[in-house]
């Protein structure tokens, strides 16, 4: 069965979306307690996610078999059930060792571009986004030292260059070098994840290259994979704008490189179900149009800093 694709307008609930699709699953009677990978963005979107379960009105007094994940914790599984667990790199750590690395090849006279500020933690931190950014592209070393045309790109290539031999050497893998395994041990081993039923995946705006390449990979093995996305509804040129529609082109790049096949179904929402005021904005929020209310739905409220608005929301 193709994986699906569930397109649904700016705002819609995907969540009940995703909830009634589990709920066709856990009542099938061929299977009265299937295996269900569940993949969501953030620790508060699974908290969310439970509470909605608890709150069904027809809910089964427990649903077994569900396990939640992020991508990192995904990638973690896929390699324990693999039997290739590695020691994660840990953000402070990490930052650690870029530090060192940098000083060593300060030492070794290899920085001239980056000298100056090599020590500032400042610099530390955006090279370590860097790596992070290369990496979510599935960018390898040589293919970025080939690309480089600058002093400054040849120095940041040497300095990946170093990190990635480290780690290497040391038997260690940064959480976005984790999903390069994970991605490669999906498609050594196509039935890793074969004994799962359904793959939910739900509260994305955005994949990077190598998480969309996962999803087909473990597609090729899991009877249902159903993935919700905020996308217009129409299939013109405006089906492609922002985050959904890279988002939506990068699925389907990945499952076409794949060879699995991926379906998408869009979802109308009801009629006048939604207030004027959220229909207003979701139109206009990223157009830079003045704002308008009708009253009641939105509020706008100015602070300071985001933390403050953050508190004041």
């Amino acid at each position: 069965m193709p994986a699906i694709l569930h397109l649904t307008r700016p705002g819609r609930d995907k969540t009940e979306l995703a909830i009634s699709l589990l709920e066709q699953m856990t009542r099938s009677s061929q299977n009265p307690f299937p295996k269900v990978w569940l993949l969501l963005a953030t620790r508060r979107q699974a908290l969310h996610f439970r509470q909605r379960l608890i709150e069904l009105d027809e809910a089964p007094k427990a649903i077994f078999n569900i396990e939640f994940f992020s991508f990192y914790a995904l990638n973690a599984r896929l390699l324990r059930l693999a039997g290739r667990p590695v020691r994660r790199l840990e953000p402070p750590m990490r930052f650690s060792l870029l530090r060192a690395l940098l000083a060593q090849m300060k030492e070794e006279g290899q920085l001239s571009y980056f000298e100056r500020i090599a020590d500032k933690r400042g610099f530390v931190a955006v090279l370590a986004d860097l790596i992070d950014e290369i990496k979510q592209n599935g960018i390898e070393v040589d293919k970025f030292r080939a690309a480089a045309k600058t002093a400054k790109d040849r120095e940041i290539a040497a300095v990946y260059q170093r990190y990635q031999e480290t780690l290497r050497q040391s038997d260690l893998a940064d959480v976005e070098g984790e999903g390069w395994l994970a991605l490669a041990t999906a498609r050594q081993r196509p039935g890793l994840a074969a004994q799962v039923d359904l793959l939910l995946v739900d509260g994305y705006d955005q994949f990077t290259p190598v998480q969309a390449q996962l999803l087909a990979a473990l597609a090729r093995s899991i009877p249902q994979v159903h993935i919700t996305l905020s996308a217009p509804m129409r299939l013109g040129s405006e089906s492609h704008v922002g985050r959904s529609g890279l988002a939506r082109d990068r699925l389907a790049e990945a499952f076409q490189l794949a060879q699995v096949g991926m379906t998408e179904r869009q979802h109308e929402e009801k009629s006048g179900w939604r207030h004027g005021d959220l229909e207003r904005l979701q139109r206009k929020i990223f157009r830079n149009a003045a704002a308008e209310t009708g009253g009641g739905a939105v509020e706008l409220i100015e602070m300071p800093n985001e933390a403050e608005e953050v508190k004041a929301i």
